[in-house]
């Protein structure tokens, strides 16, 4: 899990042909993201992007069946532009810029490969095993 800061673009959303329609309600918030290396999208409940101040006029309509590791119907109503913000180990601020899709069915949001790399979290080759790791591991 990581805690993160969600901030939204409307800048963004203006440039893919969806204008925000008020931005002086916007704001950040700041939620734990479940860092899924194997999502290939970052996923959120829509109660998070209510959060930021967004509204159901500012979602980006999507038509997009996203499935679950268990094939399940992930519910995606639309998404959001965002910048997602963490700190690292030594105090440096991370940030990366992605599509949130929004789900009435989840209760959790998730970070995907893309962002976790964007974040630092994972290198940007993963999962291959970086030079200078041992080859085998002796117990």
């Amino acid at each position: 899990m990581l805690t993160g800061t969600l901030t939204p673009c409307p800048e963004d959303h203006m440039t893919l042909g969806h204008p925000m329609t008020s931005t002086k309600s916007l704001r950040h918030t700041y939620i734990p993201m479940v860092a899924d290396s194997g999502c290939q999208s970052c996923i959120m409940p829509t109660q998070h992007a209510r959060e930021l101040g967004t509204s159901d006029k500012d979602i980006i309509p999507v038509k997009l069946m996203m499935r679950g590791t268990i094939q399940e119907d992930l519910g995606v109503q639309g998404a959001i532009v965002a910048d997602i913000s963490t700190h690292d180990t030594s105090g440096s601020v991370r940030c990366t810029k992605q599509l949130k899709y929004l789900s009435n069915k989840m209760e959790k949001a998730f970070l995907c490969r893309e962002a976790l790399v964007g974040l630092g979290t994972l290198p940007a080759h993963f999962p291959a095993i970086p030079t200078g790791m041992p080859h085998a591991v002796t117990g």
